[in-house]
């Protein structure tokens, strides 16, 4: 009974100790995927912004370019759409 005693305490002791190696591992985890979606969240949000700033004054120069005078401003029509 006694001998049983120790080797379920022991037991207990080696799965207590691998518990905390496998929590040390998941936190690591934990935080590279958090990096990782932060770097891609920003990789990809970034250049919509700057998109979105420049793209109408980009298609305003190219259709000036191609209208030959035309007076239609894609500026204007973007900002009386309320974007």
């Amino acid at each position: 009974m006694i001998m049983e005693n120790e080797e379920l305490k022991k037991k207990i002791e080696e799965q207590g100790l691998k518990i905390d190696a496998i929590l040390k591992s998941v936190e690591k985890t934990r935080k590279y995927f958090l990096t990782t979606i932060w770097i891609t969240v920003l990789a990809v949000v970034i250049p919509l912004i700057g998109l979105a700033i420049v793209l109408p004054s980009f298609v305003n120069n190219y259709l000036g370019s191609l209208g030959g005078g035309s007076s239609t401003n894609v500026l204007d029509s973007v900002k009386s759409l309320g974007l």
